[in-house]
């Protein structure tokens, strides 16, 4: 199985950056070239193009991976490939939108080169790249999508799990907290630290305190948002338990921002999980954009009496979707989902 190293951003990709976050243009992912020539790690930033190529793709699909960065995703099959090759230099290349003349954006190299045999005319091979790249402000970037494109597992497993949920039509609410939406999480009170955890597809935020403390600041970053309703599960560890202050008909006010500004308060209902005490869920609406949550206030705070693991926190973004295939599909390409 081949083996790449991270992608580096050339001088031709730094300056189309640039000129993004500076407002005068965006960056469009064209195409992606695969060559077995070998490069030197130095050699990287100052190309201009790959060369020795063997097969050039489109890209299948772009999503967003925190506010600096995006995955790309591409497929190579050896459907007309005459003669075998080893994958060394995948090449990435960009527009500025406008349709200008593309330019090599970024380079990864192998650090284990994967085997492309020739087409024998029976057995079709395929290699799927993952690329994560450095975009300065992902809200600028497209992709030039070819209709003619494979699709990648990604894309596919959305399909499947959108519309196989209800075969006879209809509409679903799918549940995306098991997806990458958290990205970072920040605690400013002393003794405690947060961060963010994986397993089986899952993300959570994980809250340790060093001491007996109180818990007052938590801001946990995701992807942007703009509407909907969303709930915030924090399960009480380790004898820790949350303190709720000031409820109104089991409603309490809550922060949310862009990027630390512009901060704005919306109503959210607070109740115990009807089957796990430990269990505490937060659940609001809001039509406005954010991109960070604060947990915790003087309001709302989680007391610890003892060191260790005080509290798992998740987000769960319900969305209402319809189950046939076609409407599957055509909702996963929308820009707002692919970006």
């Amino acid at each position: 199985m081949a083996e790449f190293k991270s992608v580096i951003i050339t001088k031709q990709g730094q300056a189309l950056m640039a000129n993004a976050l500076s407002g005068s243009g965006n960056i469009r992912f064209t195409r992606l070239d695969v060559s077995d020539k070998t490069y030197a790690d130095e050699e990287l930033e100052a190309l201009t193009a790959v060369s020795d190529v063997k097969q050039s793709t489109a890209i299948n699909h772009v999503s967003k991976v925190n506010e600096v960065a995006v995955k790309l995703e591409a497929v190579i099959t050896n459907e007309e490939l005459a003669a075998g090759y080893h994958m060394q230099t995948v090449g990435l290349y960009a527009s500025d939108g406008d349709g200008d003349e593309e330019v090599l954006y970024g380079v990864m190299i192998a650090e284990k080169a994967g085997w492309m045999p020739a087409y024998n005319g029976i057995g079709v091979s395929s290699a799927m790249f993952d690329l994560y790249v450095t975009v300065g402000n992902a809200e600028n970037v497209s992709v030039e999508i070819n209709s003619g494109a494979y699709a990648t597992i990604t894309m596919l497993e959305d399909v499947r799990d959108i519309a196989l949920q209800n075969k006879d039509g209809g509409s679903i609410q799918r549940n995306y907290y098991s997806k990458e939406y958290m990205f970072d999480a920040e605690c400013t009170n002393s003794n405690i630290a947060a961060g963010i955890y994986e397993a089986k597809n899952k993300k959570w935020v994980s809250v340790t305190a060093d001491a007996a403390t109180e818990v007052t600041s938590l801001i946990i970053s995701s992807i942007s948002h703009m509407r909907g309703t969303f709930k915030i599960y924090i399960r009480e560890c380790g004898g820790a338990r949350l303190i709720v202050r000031g409820l109104s008909n089991q409603t309490l006010s809550m922060q949310l921002s862009v990027n630390k500004e512009d901060p704005y308060y919306v109503t959210a209902d607070y109740y115990v999980h009807p089957r796990d005490p430990g269990l505490k869920i937060l659940e609001f609406s809001t039509e406005s954009p954010f991109n960070m949550f604060h947990i915790f206030n003087e309001n709302m705070k989680l007391k610890c009496d003892a060191p260790g693991k005080v509290a798992e926190i998740w987000i769960e973004i319900p969305m209402t979707y319809t189950t046939t295939v076609k409407k599957a599909v055509e909702y996963l390409m929308d820009e707002n989902y692919y970006i």
